[in-house]
């Protein structure tokens, strides 16, 4: 506040016996407050800062055993138990997806390859023949002229092709 505003409100405020105090001031007040009402035991003592580190790690026996109860084997088929239920839900969503060798499909482009080269490019390229079906969803190609890709690529990267 400017000096000639503070110096107005602490005559208007005198007549009711009210005094303007800064917060800093009313906080260190409050701290002397406790200090004296609360005063410091003799018999205080701080914590004890040892810890037995190094004794607990030369313990002859196994102590985890006694503290077990059974607990992470319970965890552990809680564990297996929930995945099964995220497969089983999982599998009943997806549709499965069935390719023969000899069937045109188209081949997905992905961002990090050469051939993406924007927004307005083409998301597939092809037509590709399937050569062989290989367990997982796993697919290998064939280009149009007959020569084999050596690489397997995932059948959720490609689509039918339909003539």
């Amino acid at each position: 506040m400017p000096t000639g505003k503070l110096a107005k409100w602490q005559i208007l405020l005198s007549e009711f016996d009210i005094v303007y105090v800064t917060q800093k001031a009313v906080k260190a007040q409050a701290l002397a407050d406790h200090m004296a009402e609360n005063p410091v035991d003799d018999d205080y003592r701080p914590l004890k800062t040892y810890f037995p580190d190094e004794e607990v790690a030369f313990v002859g026996e196994d102590i985890s055993e006694e503290y077990d109860d059974g607990r992470r084997i319970n965890a552990i088929c809680h564990g297996q138990l929930y995945q099964n239920r995220m497969a089983r839900a999982f599998n009943k969503k997806v549709r499965p997806r069935h390719f023969s060798p000899g069937q045109l499909v188209l081949k997905r482009i992905f961002p990090n390859q050469d051939e993406a080269k924007g927004k307005f490019s083409p998301n597939w390229q092809g037509p590709y023949i399937v050569s062989q079906v290989l367990t997982g969803g796993a697919l290998i190609l064939a280009e149009m002229d007959g020569e084999v890709w050596p690489k397997p690529i995932n059948s959720d990267a490609v689509k039918r092709y339909y003539i």
